[in-house]
């Protein structure tokens, strides 16, 4: 079936492409974007520069042969979709956005060999080592994001350190900081 597109394959590939990264960029824009602050461990200035692009190339007024025709609108999440408030933080949703994307990304690498079969291999080499590239430290990102809303890290430390080790002072209890673990486990089940 694939040797009837080889009249509109690069129109095709690009228009893949570019709901792809249409997708990709409105789940960083969501979950990642305002958040780098919050977690800097997990936020990679490669991943900023390559949305950063993304976003330039989606969302760019100025018409020159490159751009696609089409306009796109910036994303934005329902209102009831609340990322800075608890108990939950919006961890479904996140969960969800997270794993969507590692599915398209995969998905995009099972279907390369039809994809370069189609289309000169350049046109889709920047696609692949680029953008796709810089998926799973989004995903990782969107998670890390998610678990520092969850956890206070400054309480969590706190409580390791004022934990007892001394073995002679072991207690049948839980200590606090695994008692506030599953604090946050309850909100998140």
């Amino acid at each position: 079936m694939t040797y009837m597109l080889h009249s509109v394959a690069e129109q095709a590939v690009n228009g893949i492409f570019e709901l792809c990264s249409y997708f990709f960029f409105a789940m960083y824009s969501f979950f990642i974007s305002n958040a780098h602050n919050i977690a800097n461990s997990f936020f990679s200035s490669n991943l900023k520069n390559v949305m950063d692009n993304l976003e330039n190339d989606l969302f760019n007024n100025s018409p020159s042969k490159d751009t696609s025709k089409c306009k796109y609108f910036p994303c934005t999440l329902l209102q009831d979709v609340k990322l800075d408030s608890g108990p939950s933080y919006a961890l479904r949703e996140r969960i969800v956005g997270a794993e969507s994307v590692n599915f398209i990304s995969k998905q995009l690498d099972l279907i390369r060999p039809v994809i370069e079969s189609l289309v000169d291999h350049d046109i889709i080499e920047k696609y692949y080592t680029e953008i796709l590239a810089v998926i799973p430290e989004m995903r990782e990102c969107i998670y890390g994001c998610a678990v520092s809303c969850l956890i206070d890290y400054d309480r969590f430390v706190n409580d390791v350190m004022t934990t007892k080790w001394d073995i002679d002072q072991l207690q049948s209890q839980h200590s606090i900081y695994v008692d506030n673990i599953l604090q946050v486990r309850s909100f998140v089940s």
